[in-house]
């Protein structure tokens, strides 16, 4: 596991019991795993996409023109600004549209960003789960059926992601691939009722963590429990292979939904974005 000390270039703390572990700790460990193993795989989905670790920081480009698939995440607060800064540089010199996502506290890449110019586009919490006790009740709701999709099957999940989005799919085509869905520890799962595709959600397992991502559901479907079933039924899988806690980053939209699944917000983080970034 990608731990604080490998993040941020200091010794590494004495490992703490798991019913005493402090939420800082618990935070730089979401982030390590989200920055420097989740979010590169889906980067690596794209024709072209690439990602690159170094220590507390990590770059992606999918080359999508959403400023979200492309950037530079500032995993550790002590990260360095100057190697953010030259990560920047690259992902900048490859599609216009990027971001650069800042925790809490790194106060020196908040400096940077104001420096270049850069603004707030929004901020998202981070979240996590450690008990799982609501989630078998969450993930059967009467009417839904819910499966999980074969490697060949991504185009019914990206389907769904951009109904839900209300995007062209195209967008999102560079988001997740069979190639993708072919690995053991990445899996997506579909919702239908009569038959029709309705809600999705998509799972990574890394560092001990499983992550929750594109959580989509058709808007003629929505406030029926769909969301919050496929959320748990992704939890669910990551937890039964292993994995200890669930992390998810939220939009306000689904920030009550997660929270009477269990999830709590550790802290919140920030996009930062070129001045004339077009809103997604």
């Amino acid at each position: 596991m990608a731990s604080p000390g490998i993040l941020s270039g200091v010794t590494e703390p004495p490992v703490r019991a798991e019913g005493v572990r402090s939420d800082a700790l618990r935070a730089d460990e979401a982030a390590a795993a989200l920055a420097m193993s989740m979010w590169p795989r889906f980067a690596g989905c794209a024709s072209g996409g690439w990602s690159r670790q170094e220590p507390g920081v990590s770059a992606y480009c999918s080359g999508a023109p959403v400023w979200i698939f492309n950037g530079v995440i500032a995993a550790s607060v002590h990260g360095d600004p100057a190697l953010v800064a030259e990560l920047l540089d690259e992902v900048a010199g490859a599609v216009p549209d990027f971001c650069l996502q800042v925790r809490p506290g790194a106060h020196g890449v908040e400096e940077l960003a104001r420096a270049r110019g850069m603004v707030v586009g929004e901020q998202e919490p981070l979240m996590l789960l450690e008990d799982r006790d609501r989630l078998a009740s969450a993930a059967s709701v009467d009417g839904l059926v819910i499966r999980r999709l074969r490697a060949d099957e991504v185009d019914r999940h990206l389907a769904v992601v951009a109904e839900g989005f209300g995007a062209p799919v195209e967008l999102f085509a560079a988001w997740a691939s069979s190639d993708l869905l072919g690995s053991n520890d990445v899996y997506a799962h579909a919702g239908s009722v009569s038959g029709r595709d309705v809600a999705t959600a998509l799972g990574i397992v890394a560092d001990d963590h499983v992550g929750v991502f594109n959580v989509a559901v058709a808007p003629d479907h929505r406030r029926r429990g769909y969301g919050a079933a496929l959320s748990a039924r992704t939890v669910l899988d990551g937890l039964a292979t292993g994995a200890r806690r669930a992390l998810l980053m939220s939009s306000e939209m689904g920030l009550s939904v997660y929270q009477q699944l269990g999830f709590r917000e550790i802290e919140r983080w920030s996009y930062w974005v070129p001045p004339d970034a077009p809103e997604d």
